[in-house]
């Protein structure tokens, strides 16, 4: 899986079938952190849906593309808009609104959708 940051909260997903990972960025400053392995996961889990409907419509699903792009809310600290935008070359126009509800179908994307509840312990 090839990850090229544009930003902190801009990332370019290809690649996804490479067996290693590599991160490369426009910015030397920028750090490859939390937000943006979450921002990762959820593409990722994204793709995984993609890549089985390809297999489905006899669409090859290997040049699947996935830009993330995030914001913050003013005063809490908490994402509050993700774009997912996708680009699956090969993919007929007549499947792309199957190919929108199967990514976000994906469990995270449905997990984001219907928060769980969280607990923090320590101790």
């Amino acid at each position: 899986m090839h990850i090229l940051m544009h930003s902190e909260e801009d990332l370019e997903i290809s690649d996804f079938l490479a067996p290693e990972m590599t991160v490369h960025s426009h910015d030397p400053d920028a750090a490859y952190s939390a937000i943006q392995m979450f921002a990762t996961s959820l593409a990722l889990c994204a793709f995984s849906v993609l890549y089985a409907y390809g297999e489905t419509i006899a669409v090859a699903p290997d040049a699947i593309g996935i830009r993330m792009r995030w914001s913050y809310a003013a005063d809490d600290g908490r994402i509050d808009e993700i774009a997912m935008d996708i680009d699956w070359p090969g993919l007929p126009q007549t499947r792309q609104e199957a190919a929108r509800r199967a990514a976000a179908s994906c469990t995270l994307h449905r997990t984001l959708e219907h928060p769980p509840r969280v607990q923090t312990r320590i101790g």
